[in-house]
């Protein structure tokens, strides 16, 4: 029996889809925290690991550095906000 392929989630989903779990200010925040959460996993491969001809410590830079720790923060306060939400 062939599997099914795995469905992936887009931030058009979160966003369109989400029931009135989430109060409104976070279901408004869905699509920026899948957009940074996207693109921080894309470049943690190269970031961790580099290439051949991509070698991390010559490619980023401290404000690059500094963008991914406070969109990984915002990200993270939107969540902690959700679950406390849920909580209440």
């Amino acid at each position: 029996m062939a599997s099914s392929p795995r469905k992936s989630t887009t931030s058009a989903d979160c966003s369109s889809s989400t029931p009135p779990l989430f109060l409104p200010e976070i279901r408004g925040g869905l699509p920026r925290a899948a957009e940074i959460s996207g693109r921080l996993r894309r470049e943690r491969e190269l970031a961790f690991y580099g290439d051949l001809d991509f070698i991390p410590t010559e490619q980023y830079t401290a404000a690059d550095a500094q963008r991914a720790y406070d969109e990984a923060a915002w990200v993270a306060t939107l969540a902690a906000r959700a679950i406390d939400a849920l909580k209440a």
